[in-house]
């Protein structure tokens, strides 16, 4: 079995033009007219995952964490509202119970975004906490000391962008030495370090993986040295990292369960005997955090 820790709906309308543009290095573009992000807009019309559904299903996927991003607009609005987002998702949660978790935008400088995440976790069923610091807010910022009580008193997960990101953004807001000073105040909550999974050679990342409630994600691992990647049947990492796609945007080209059997073909590669490992990766890890 397999649980994806690290998806997105692939709409088009819940991100910025100007966000999609330079994330799938379309240049600078900010027409709605414009060629490339119209053809783009024809890809990313999966408004209540069921195109995500069905590859989960080609690949062996039983579940998938669906992250909701709040970018505050800080490069320019997305068709949809933030909680339209938030409806759009409950929607989804709705629709397929079976298949999604759902995991809420947080930003510290949204007006009434505390509330409305408040609303996903307690009223729409949303599981954990989604952040996105290079849209401008740093998560050892004071500011967001209110969401990490908030997640300690309802032991919730928070997954958080760790890494560069797009031009244009804080990207030096996402690094993971920001939340040294963080995840000990907060020993009930369990945090997730975006694609600092296949970064487990960095000295900052070693010592957070290495306390209790730090988890590492493998999104964006082919961008990774293979060495560097086979840290991750390690004994030492191996119950802290989780599989993530980052559907859609690893995904234009080729299908999910290329990445799948990207990990399984690496350890094949590793010549380990021990099928747990790798079951750690794909499934047992998830639950326990998302089981709560």
């Amino acid at each position: 079995m397999i649980i994806d820790f690290h998806t997105h709906l692939a709409y088009h309308k819940i991100y910025p033009d100007t966000f999609l543009a330079s994330l799938f290095n379309l240049g600078k573009t900010d027409s709605q007219d414009s060629k490339q992000l119209s053809l783009l807009k024809l890809f990313l019309r999966d408004d209540f995952g069921e195109k995500l559904i069905k590859q989960m299903d080609d690949s062996e996927i039983q579940k998938a964490v669906l992250l909701i991003v709040d970018d505050n607009d800080y490069i320019g609005a997305s068709k949809e509202t933030i909680e339209e987002k938030y409806v759009r998702h409950r929607n989804v949660l709705k629709k397929y119970p079976n298949r999604f978790f759902v995991f809420g935008g947080y930003h510290p400088l949204r007006r009434g975004g505390f509330e409305l995440l408040q609303k996903g976790i307690e009223e729409y069923n949303f599981h954990g906490i989604k952040l996105y610091p290079p849209f401008n807010f740093k998560v050892n910022d004071p500011l967001m000391k209110k969401c990490y009580q908030y997640a300690n008193d309802k032991e919730l997960t928070i997954l958080s962008h760790t890494g560069f990101s797009i031009k244009g953004l804080k990207n030096e807001y996402a690094e993971p030495k920001d939340f040294l000073e963080i995840v000990d105040l907060y020993p009930k909550a369990n945090f997730v370090l975006a694609h600092a999974g296949y970064k487990l050679n960095d000295p900052i990342v070693k010592e957070l993986i290495q306390k209790n409630n730090v988890y590492a994600d493998i999104a964006g691992f082919k961008t990774a040295n293979k060495e560097d990647l086979k840290l991750i049947f390690e004994e030492t990492y191996n119950d802290k990292i989780l599989f993530g796609s980052d559907w859609p945007i690893n995904n234009m080209m080729k299908p999910l369960s290329y990445l799948v059997d990207s990990i399984k073909s690496l350890y094949e590669e590793s010549k380990i005997d021990n099928p747990r490992l790798l079951e750690n990766i794909f499934y047992n890890n998830a639950l326990k955090l998302l089981s709560k």
